[in-house]
């Protein structure tokens, strides 16, 4: 249930950065068919390799990020979700180092970083 999380949390940021209206303009931006958007809401599906390359690069974050926090959200153990989790925040490090300006806001604006947000880098 976790894992839909972060497909709407994606989904939602991509449509409030380009002012889309609906899913419709979000499926022509992604090249994605409308109900392939809806099958990511109801939690039948999950961004292929193109969709999360697409995400990244509209939000402006490495598709590597999207991939780890995915995985970590995928994961059954918490022992694999963690190692996933580190590896997304590493990434973010890495890429705060090579530049100091890269932001990392929360998902869930207001509120602290809980172990279901995921941080944008």
């Amino acid at each position: 249930m976790r894992l839909i999380l972060i497909r709407l949390r994606l989904l939602k940021l991509s449509k409030e950065k380009l002012k889309l209206k609906n899913d419709v303009a979000a499926a022509k931006v992604l090249g994605v068919k409308p109900s392939t958007i809806a099958r990511y809401k109801r939690n039948q599906a999950q961004f292929g390799p193109e969709t999360a390359i697409k995400m990244a690069d509209l939000l402006n974050i490495p598709p590597e990020k999207i991939a780890a926090d995915m995985y970590a959200q995928r994961s059954k153990y918490t022992k694999d979700k963690m190692r996933w989790r580190k590896a997304a925040a590493a990434l973010c490090l890495v890429l705060m180092t090579i530049n100091s300006s890269v932001q990392m806001p929360s998902l869930v604006q207001g509120k602290a970083n809980t172990k279901d947000d995921f941080i944008l880098c």
